[in-house]
């Protein structure tokens, strides 16, 4: 679980223009939860414009990649996962089956990452 005390917001990932990313401009987002998987939300490529060139955050998580995106433990190559991980500059954390994640203030994680 990542403790709420560290998010300044959670994006939807519905769309760019459905979901504005203007409150995070507003309000600093250092850490971003963003849907990759592009079939009801943004998919990989739009979202990482979205992080990259309008928000700017220190570190992402992707989800709802609607797709098996990792094996052992690791992304799989060719994956909607695969794909935005290389297109964003800022640091991607893919979450894990039981696996918690947590991050400090500065979008640092502290455990469970990646």
């Amino acid at each position: 679980m990542i403790p709420v005390s560290h998010f300044r917001f959670v994006l939807a990932g519905v769309g760019t223009l459905v979901a504005s990313p203007l409150p995070l401009f507003h309000y600093g987002a250092q850490l971003v939860v963003i849907n990759i998987g592009g079939t009801f939300t943004t998919g990989p490529t739009e979202a990482a414009y979205v992080i990259n060139d309008l928000i700017s955050p220190a570190a992402v998580i992707a989800s709802h990649a609607n797709e098996a995106a990792t094996e052992n433990g690791k992304v799989v190559a060719g994956t909607r996962t695969a794909r935005f991980t290389e297109l964003v500059s800022a640091a991607v954390h893919v979450p894990l089956s039981g696996r918690t994640m947590a991050f400090n203030g500065a979008a640092g994680c502290i455990s469970g990452c990646n």
